[in-house]
């Protein structure tokens, strides 16, 4: 069963979209300027963090950048995740998460909680912040 634990939040950006559904919320999210977030929607996308809450378009979001957090697995196409596995965005569009190792992959949470191939699902992740993979063969978690 997911969880959380204290964090570090910050709640100054906001939503560039309407992000009010709670499949919105426990998903990777980028910074898109000064001032606005808006969910990942690449396996590249620099994470800002995880969105806490559900905010509607133009207001605040509550985004975990520290800690531990719940993250969501909104797409069935990914491969079995393992406690340790490196986490980042995956090549939907709705910031859900991917377990994948691929070439160019950011890295931004450690899943605490293993979870089954194919399913989705709200799992338990540290954050950590590994950047983004480089040319050539990114090496296994």
């Amino acid at each position: 069963m997911a969880y959380e634990a204290q964090g570090f939040d910050i709640g100054t950006l906001t939503a560039a979209g309407d992000y009010n559904d709670s499949t919105d919320q426990y998903v990777f999210v980028k910074q898109t300027s000064g001032t606005v977030f808006a969910v990942t929607a690449a396996i590249t996308d620099v994470v800002l963090g995880i969105l806490q809450d559900t905010p509607s378009s133009g207001k605040s979001g509550l985004i975990r950048i520290a800690g531990i957090s719940k993250l969501r697995f909104s797409s069935t196409s990914h491969a079995a995740i393992a406690v340790g596995d490196k986490l980042g965005p995956s090549t939907e569009t709705d910031g859900g998460a991917d377990g994948s190792t691929k070439v160019g992959r950011y890295v931004a949470a450690r899943a605490m909680e293993a979870l089954a191939a194919n399913t989705t699902a709200i799992i338990t992740v540290r954050l950590v912040s590994e950047g983004g993979g480089s040319t050539g063969t990114q090496a296994a978690p």
